[in-house]
């Protein structure tokens, strides 16, 4: 379990699913990732490129190169490269090198991978609805499947977005995610109401934490 979600708060997420479940036709699975990508890559070539034009900048400036006797431009090339690959290891430091634009496209990225792995896309009568957080991106978002998304309109779902991010902000993360289904479960009911046929419980209600 992530270490800021109890067992007890993951029940409580998954009484508050089954509770929407009970009410609509929709099956709603919430996803959190503790990050999309580990962004190893973007952060490594930054440091490259600098340890690339350092020397010139002296050049291009007339200054002197600062390092004595055997250490010329290439090997300080190489100490700098050395020191920032080793550096940018440092999980938090990496995620704030890498431009925020990016960390948003991974992100949305893999809530539309997890609205697939975790089968939401098969939910009876395209009912299915993915509530996917994404934490060190800062990330949420809520997908639904065709047979809702045509019926609903953006902003509804954003409301359930900003409630959870208020409370998140607030450090009550459990309250968040009881805060976002219970306002998707007020849309699901006006859109999607329970019929007697449907297949109940067709997808898992537990909360699915990644990473």
């Amino acid at each position: 379990m992530a270490k800021f979600l109890t067992e007890s708060d993951a029940q409580r997420i998954a009484d508050a699913v089954r509770n929407v479940e009970s009410r609509t036709e929709a099956e709603l699975v919430p996803v959190v990732a503790l990050q999309s990508d580990d962004y190893r890559y973007i952060p490594v070539l930054a440091v490259l490129f600098l340890a690339m034009v350092f020397p010139s900048i002296f050049w291009v400036f007339g200054v002197p190169w600062p390092l004595p006797g055997p250490l010329d431009p290439y090997s300080g090339q190489l100490i700098l490269a050395t020191i920032g690959i080793a550096l940018v290891q440092w999980t938090p430091l990496r995620h704030k090198l890498v431009p925020r634009y990016i960390k948003r496209r991974r992100a949305a990225r893999m809530a539309r991978e997890q609205f697939v792995e975790q089968s939401v896309h098969l939910a009876p009568k395209h009912c299915g609805v993915l509530l996917f957080v994404s934490v060190a991106e800062h990330y949420v978002e809520i997908l639904a499947d065709q047979g809702l998304a045509d019926r609903v309109d953006n902003a509804e779902w954003q409301k359930a977005v900003d409630d959870f991010t208020g409370l998140v902000r607030q450090g009550k993360v459990a309250e968040g995610f009881e805060a976002a289904i219970a306002d998707i479960g007020e849309i699901l009911s006006r859109v999607a109401r329970v019929s007697e046929t449907k297949d109940r419980n067709a997808l898992p209600d537990r909360l699915v934490v990644i990473g």
